[in-house]
């Protein structure tokens, strides 16, 4: 999902420049899907693995911010184990 999300929004704004306005918010929304689909998937997930999934969206500090927006609005809860 990752990779060929990626590469299909990299496709789309390269035949149609004007959605560039969009991407951001593109990103975004693929990036909390994968999220939701891990969670659903996997019941743990390593930041290691969630970095490579996510390596469209950004840095891991985007990435992190990214995981305390989803659970604070409760689109993916999250649990950290010590």
């Amino acid at each position: 999902m990752s990779k060929e999300g990626s590469a299909t929004i990299t496709a789309a704004l390269q035949k149609n420049p004007a959605l560039a306005k969009y991407e951001q918010g593109i990103k975004k929304t693929l990036a909390i899907r994968i999220l939701q689909k891990s969670k659903n998937f996997y019941t743990n997930v390593r930041f290691a693995a969630l970095t490579k999934q996510l390596a469209f969206f950004g840095s891991w500090d985007k990435i992190e911010a990214l995981l305390f927006e989803c659970n604070r609005l409760d689109l993916v809860k999250t649990v950290i184990d010590h």
